[in-house]
Parts: C-alpha cells; structure tokens; sequence
C-alpha cells in the first residue's frame, strides 16, 4: 500500500505594526488680533481674529486652530476649528461686551484619530457699554377708574436698548411688556383699583441683567 506524505507549511508571521507616531503638543499661537468688522445690526458687535503659527511650527500640515468667543455672559458666540490663521466674522450685542477671545494651536494625527492641543491664548475685545433701563414713574386714576402710569425714560437713553418690565402693587402684578427702545415715555393702562393709596412699583431689565426698580404711590 502507497504511502502519501503530507507537507505542511508553517505561516509566515505578519510583521509587526509600526508603534503611532508620538504627537507634540504645539506651543501658543503668536500675534493674536482682534479687528472690528462692520454689520451686525443695529446692537451689533464684530470682530474677526487674526494670529501666527507658534514657533517652531510654521509650514506644520497638521495643525489646525481651535478658536472661541463669548460674551460677557458666557454665552458662545463662536466656536470653530480651522486650518488657517484667520476666523470668520463674528458678531455679538455690544451691550454684552467685552468679548472674550481664545485661540490654540492642536496637532492632529494623519487620520485625526488623535490630537494633541497647545495652551490657549486669551484676549477681550470691545468695552462695557451703559446699556441701562431705566424708568421714573408717576400714576393717577382716571374718571372711569382706571389707573394711568406714565413712565419716562431716565439718561442714559440708548435707543436699540430695550428690555422686559413689570408694574406691580403688593405682589400682584399689574401689567407686564416690553420697556425702551425709541420711546422715551410709555403710558401704561391698568384696570381700576380699590380706593385708597398704593405703592406701584414698576421693574425693568437691562440687557445685562441687571434689575432697576421705580416706585410711585397711587392716591
């Protein structure tokens, strides 16, 4: 009887994956700008950032630029990754100014499966604008009974500057609306109230939040 040997052939190991190649953090941007850009609409705030590659790092192909900007809020404005030395234009209400601008370089692998950020640079632009809301108020009742309150607008007078307010009397609100704007007197309509005097207090919001409270009596 034949005998049939079998050959068998040991596989050829794969060879071994190359170790990924180490990332450097990237050191800071250098010459960061704020320019103003016009536009906006009529509360408006632009500006456009500007900046250098960090050194040592001129001509890298892998280094794209994270670039941010909040209000005085904290609210984001703009937030965006991008290849060049140059932001979109970016716009904000002037009445939450001053700015706050940061820019730092990230070296990111071939696949941009990594990345390796540099420290962030910090810069502010625009200034506190007043961007105040406030009202002096007098009040009188009607021949029919109604009450009237005639609220003026006190300096400063912006008028793009607008905000919510409140006429109240021992809690109880009155009347809510919007307040500023161009319009430097309002006449605010309320039904009739009981006979006797009453403090009517009416409540504005500034732009930045801040809360200014006048007070009158109703006799």
């Amino acid at each position: 009887m034949a005998t049939t040997a079998l050959l068998t052939t040991a596989a050829t190991p794969a060879p071994p994956s190359p170790p990924a190649e180490a990332l450097t953090a990237p050191g800071p941007v250098q010459s960061l700008q704020v320019s103003p850009v016009p536009g906006g609409g009529a509360r408006g705030l632009g500006l456009q950032v500007s900046w250098s590659p960090p050194v040592g790092n001129e001509g890298a192909l892998r280094t794209h630029y994270d670039v941010e900007v909040r209000d005085h809020a904290g609210a984001v404005l703009h937030s965006a990754s991008t290849e060049t030395t140059t932001s979109a234009p970016v716009y904000g209400d002037y009445c939450l100014a001053p700015f706050t601008v940061s820019v730092r370089a990230v070296t990111r692998d071939v696949d941009e499966s990594r990345s390796e950020p540099g420290p962030a640079v910090l810069t502010t632009f625009g200034e506190q604008a007043p961007c105040a809301l406030t009202m002096s108020i007098t009040a009188a009742r009607a021949a029919d009974g109604t009450v009237h309150v005639r609220a003026d607008r006190e300096a400063p007078v912006d008028p793009y500057v607008s905000g919510p307010c409140t006429l109240a009397t021992a809690g109880r609100v009155l009347w809510s609306g919007t307040c500023g704007g161009d319009a430097t007197t309002q006449d605010i309509v309320v039904g009739a109230l009981p006979p006797g005097p009453r403090e009517l207090a009416l409540t504005t919001v500034a732009p930045r939040g801040e809360r200014t409270t006048s007070r009158t009596t109703l006799r």
